[in-house]
């Protein structure tokens, strides 16, 4: 096969075309170029321009059905209270969707129902769990604190640990 395909490429392809003699030619005008792909009138560049040139007509849209009304949840940290030190992980049932730093606020889109609103500090953490409906916007505000006997341990031991809290506050309509 390798031997036919060498020694076939040496050889110059024939055409079966003849060739017209000048004064025999016919000129058809009806007979238009087709277009190249160099035309700068034809958009190669989005493939649906092709596909509906061959098709030969408008492409119908596929059924999409209606998505559902979202509820969304926000989680804010910035209180007075807070030790603005260490990061808060948040999570939405079980899934981790951010981390937060002090004076700053996070929101997601859930799908109405029931859900759980995680808050972790890689030491301890908060869950609250929540119903929301359809168009509910659900808002929580977080933060680190020191407890009660923690300003014992800084005091004598240089070091503390920070308990995390976790509050519900008004809802947006």
């Amino acid at each position: 096969m390798l031997f036919t395909m060498s020694v076939l490429a040496w050889f110059p392809r024939r055409t079966r075309v003849g060739l017209a003699d000048p004064a025999d030619a016919v000129v058809d005008t009806a007979v238009i170029d087709p277009p190249r792909y160099d035309d700068p009138l034809i958009d190669t560049s989005d493939l649906s321009v092709l596909v509906r040139a061959f098709e030969g007509g408008e492409p119908v849209a596929p059924f999409k059905p209606a998505e559902p009304p979202k509820a969304q949840i926000t989680v804010s940290r910035g209180g007075e209270d807070d030790f603005q030190d260490r990061s808060l992980d948040v999570f939405v049932d079980d899934e981790l969707v951010g981390r937060l730093r002090y004076d700053a606020s996070l929101t997601v889109d859930v799908a109405p129902g029931a859900h759980r609103v995680r808050v972790f500090n890689s030491m301890f953490s908060r869950t609250l769990p929540l119903d929301v409906i359809a168009g509910q916007h659900a808002r929580f505000v977080c933060g680190n604190g020191i407890p009660k006997g923690g300003f014992v341990l800084l005091l004598f031991l240089h070091v503390t640990f920070l308990r995390v809290h976790l509050e519900r506050i008004a809802d947006l309509k």
